[in-house]
């Protein structure tokens, strides 16, 4: 992915954590800064896309006190991370209109969505390149650049990323085709959706996407083409 991430956090091993889970993700530029005044400095030298900060650092109210400052010079997305939850702190992170919340510790797949989701509301509305599926109570949040393909497992689907990154959802075949709405995700038989711009090779009703072999049906091979030709286009 080609969005720069901060990292303002001033416990290292929390920071490099972050870290190696962004690169999981995909994210190639990143920086940590383990102050608010080092954020101030990066925020002019390696000008982030989005930035994962810490509510307190060394001083109880450093992060959200930067937030504040940052609301007035740079539109750029926060999510902030945090182990306390106290009333008068949400109050006031909410002020500063953050992107995500998270409690520490911040589970992989919890960050993978807050990310995701971070990007995809401040990019330019016109990119649409945001998704949001929700089924049952369940939110996820991703790219659609980045979705690879899904996988019908029972009550249960799949969603498969780049870079090894995989997500469970409760939801059907039937409501994940519609939710997409987009004419680059295919169904290409019962079990499985794919995106169209990931498909690496066609071969006797056959596709590779991720080095993996799919199936398509007889029924949907003749559509499946249509699709490819307009997605080369």
């Amino acid at each position: 992915m080609k969005a720069k991430v901060l990292i303002v956090e001033d416990e290292l091993l929390i920071a490099e954590n972050h870290k190696d889970n962004l690169q999981s993700f995909g994210f190639q530029q990143i920086k940590i800064a383990y102050s608010a005044q080092e954020a101030f400095i990066l925020l002019e030298t390696f000008q982030p896309d989005l930035i994962l900060l810490d509510v307190r650092l060394k001083v109880k109210t450093e992060g959200i006190d930067f937030a504040k400052a940052l609301q007035k010079s740079h539109p750029i997305p926060v999510i902030y991370l945090t182990a306390h939850s106290d009333q008068a702190i949400l109050d006031e992170i909410l002020k500063t209109k953050p992107a995500a919340f998270l409690s520490k510790p911040v589970r992989k797949s919890e960050l993978f969505s807050a990310v995701n989701i971070a990007l995809a509301n401040f990019s330019d509305s016109s990119n649409g390149d945001g998704i949001c599926l929700e089924e049952g109570g369940t939110k996820i949040f991703f790219q659609k650049r980045d979705f690879l393909y899904a996988q019908s497992n029972g009550n249960y689907i799949q969603l498969y990323f780049k870079n090894q990154t995989k997500q469970l959802v409760r939801m059907t075949m039937e409501n994940l085709q519609k939710t997409l709405g987009e004419a680059n995700f295919f169904r290409i038989n019962r079990s499985h959706i794919v995106n169209l711009e990931h498909v690496q090779k066609v071969k006797n009703k056959n596709i590779w996407i991720d080095d993996l072999l799919f199936s398509v049906s007889p029924n949907y091979f003749d559509v499946f083409l249509e699709r490819m030709d307009k997605t080369s286009v």
